[in-house]
């Protein structure tokens, strides 16, 4: 098609389209500038078509990083998925091997207890908090579910039900009914989970309500979204509800899903930290500018993450930041080796600054690593992100 006939077509198209998004969020491809853009479509052949100011735009989903940010769940009941994200919930209850569940955006679904990892009755009031509640309840422990008080205490044992008022747990041979209100939380037994479809075309997809949905697809109809849950009969929500994409299978590969062949930290103490994938050097939620991040690597000063890329990538991407946990606190200054040539350096860049993206050509490049380097005050509250780290072919 010619060019000019091309862009008269895609002029129309965003003329016509009602767009889906509330408003104008980045959009991140796996190649190319970043651009602003409201969500107009996504087509059963997963092109997705964005509306900017005065034409449309379609790329395949797998050339797509991210478009919007993720926000903060409250603190309602949040259900957690077997396959990665959660889902919010005004109130749950088992039916027969199922959780149904009520949502706002989602109505009444009822999800296979294979499908979860657990279930937050009780958000802490910190996300700090929150995180390492559910990171308790995704520990592949011991062959049993596991209810976990609000005052602290864990039994282990079996979940018979769960109603509008109680819990019914057995434990040690004994049944017990336990009230709702005295439940934090509960973890299901791991031996149990579906096995973990890897191979599917997921895409995370963040809600407005926090709800963040790894769908195996995606597709719109009218103003409606429906969204596939490990290949199940599709939810539907709100077209306008979506905040939120990011395919976690295409041409980005982000490095948290990749071995690293060698990682070293320099403590300027005696501390040593070491690196994590998807969460920050503490581990828990990458999170900069009050925004969570699904992907990405937690380093702390000093230290060096090297890859192998043996000639297979073009291009390296990511943004860095301080990680919020530190608010103001820490100064880190971030460097990008391809083999042993310098191929970035960042200035200071001190907690609570905008994340900064970093565009690093790699082609030809055999490993690739990452640096922090200490910058005002030693390595205090140095908690370094890479966020959405990633190597493109």
């Amino acid at each position: 098609m010619p060019r000019l006939v091309r862009q008269a077509v895609l002029a129309l198209i965003a003329a016509l389209l009602a767009p889906l998004g509330a408003s104008a969020a980045t959009v991140v491809p796996a190649t190319g500038a970043r651009f602003e853009a409201q969500l107009a479509a996504i087509a059963s052949d997963g092109q997705v078509t964005f509306k900017t100011a005065d034409a449309a735009q379609s790329i395949p989903l797998a050339d797509l990083v991210t478009w919007g940010a993720l926000v903060e769940p409250g603190r309602g009941v949040q259900v957690l998925l077997a396959s990665g994200g959660l889902v919010v919930a005004d109130s749950v209850r088992t039916e027969a091997e199922s959780l149904a569940i009520d949502s706002a955006l989602l109505g009444r679904q009822t999800i296979p207890l294979e499908l979860i990892s657990g279930i937050v009755l009780q958000s802490p009031l910190e996300v700090q908090d929150r995180d390492r509640l559910a990171a308790r309840l995704l520990e592949k422990r011991e062959r049993a579910d596991r209810l976990l008080l609000a005052n602290g205490d864990q039994l282990a044992g079996n979940l018979l039900a769960i109603t509008d008022k109680a819990v019914d747990f057995e434990t040690a041979g004994q049944k017990l009914t336990v009230e709702l209100a005295k439940v934090a939380a509960i973890a299901f037994d791991p031996s149990l989970a579906a096995a973990d479809r890897a191979g599917d075309q997921r895409v995370l997809v963040g809600l407005s309500d926090g709800s963040r949905i790894s769908a195996t697809r995606i597709a719109i109809a009218g103003q409606r979204v429906a969204l596939s849950l490990d290949g199940r009969a599709p939810w539907e929500c709100p077209a306008d509800a979506i905040v939120f994409l990011q395919p976690l299978v295409g041409r980005a590969r982000y490095l948290s899903d990749l071995s690293a062949e060698s990682y070293r930290h320099l403590p300027y103490l005696s501390l040593s930290w070491p690196y994590r994938n998807d969460a920050n050097v503490t581990g828990t939620q990458l999170r900069a500018l009050g925004h969570p991040y699904a992907k990405g690597i937690g380093m702390h000063s000093a230290g060096r993450l090297t890859y192998r890329l043996d000639k297979r990538y073009r291009a390296f991407d990511a943004d860095i930041a301080l990680d919020d946990q530190v608010g103001r606190g820490g100064s880190v200054v971030f460097a990008v080796y391809a083999d042993d040539k310098l191929a970035f350096k960042s200035e200071v860049i001190r907690g609570g600054a905008p994340p900064v993206p970093v565009h690093v050509d790699a082609t030809g490049a055999r490993r690739l690593s990452l640096i922090v380097e200490y910058a005002d005050k030693g390595d205090e509250l140095d908690r370094a992100d890479w966020l959405n780290a990633r190597v493109v072919e």
